[in-house]
Parts: structure tokens; sequence; C-alpha cells
């Protein structure tokens, strides 16, 4: 009886081994795809040494997308042609407008999260910047 009972103990050991050994490859099976998920995002955020893209351009009558994030144009410059819009999307927590250096255009001042449109009508190049943080400047090319 002795035997058979140390044969039945060795036999729960491996099984507890082999049960062991299944979790932690359960455990490993969710955590690697989540580790390479949180791999290429932070590869995804960072630069990869290419020059960045100051200029965006839209031909046809499109719109243009400027994000307002960390007290900055992103893109810096736009061109749009005649009749083409600006969308300023503000992705930062404070309030940002978008004023024309000439007085020609400007939009009002609004908090993270929100966006305003303007549609250009003339042609020309206008310099802008944000009224409350006057060192985030634009440029916007009417063509």
């Amino acid at each position: 009886m002795a035997t058979s009972f140390g044969s039945y103990e060795k036999e729960t050991d491996q099984e507890s081994r082999r049960r062991q050994r299944r979790r932690r490859l359960r455990a490993l099976s969710v955590l690697i795809p989540a580790l390479l998920a949180v791999l290429v995002a932070v590869v995804g955020c960072t630069e990869s040494g290419a020059a960045p893209q100051p200029t965006e351009s839209v031909a046809g009558g499109g719109a243009v997308q400027v994000a307002m994030v960390d007290k900055e144009f992103d893109p810096e410059t736009v061109t749009i042609p005649v009749g083409g819009s600006i969308t300023w999307v503000n992705q930062d927590t404070v309030s940002h407008n978008a004023v024309a250096d000439d007085g020609s255009w400007a939009t009002d001042l609004f908090g993270g999260g929100n966006s305003t449109t303007l549609t250009f009508d003339t042609p020309g190049t206008y310099s802008y910047s944000c009224t409350p943080h006057p060192n985030m400047t634009g440029t916007v090319i009417v063509e």
C-alpha cells in the first residue's frame, strides 16, 4: 500500500507541475501580446529619425485639420486652395484660439476636446498665433 500511495503522490506532483506550467503558459499568452501592444504604441509615439513634415497641403477645395497640442500648432504651416477650410482641434488641456497677425480673421477661444473651422476665400499668406500663448504660431497659405 505504501508503494502505491507513493506512486500516487508522484503522479499528483507531476500533475501539479503540469498545471503550474499550463498556468504560466496561459499567463504568458496574455502577457506577451499585451507587452507587444505597449511596445508598438511606444514606438509609434517616438520620432523615427525622419525629418518632420511641417506643411500640409490640400487640393480641390478640401479641408485641413490642425491640432493644437503641447501649446503648438501641428502642422505649423498649411496650404489650402481658395474656398478651402481649416479645422483647428484643441487636444490640449488649456484653451486656445487662432488669430491672424493682420487681424483679418480669428477663431474664438475654445477648450480642450473642442474644434472650430474657418473657410478661406481670399488668396494670401496669413501668419497667425494663439492669443493666450503668443509663442504658439502658424501659417496659412491660401492659393
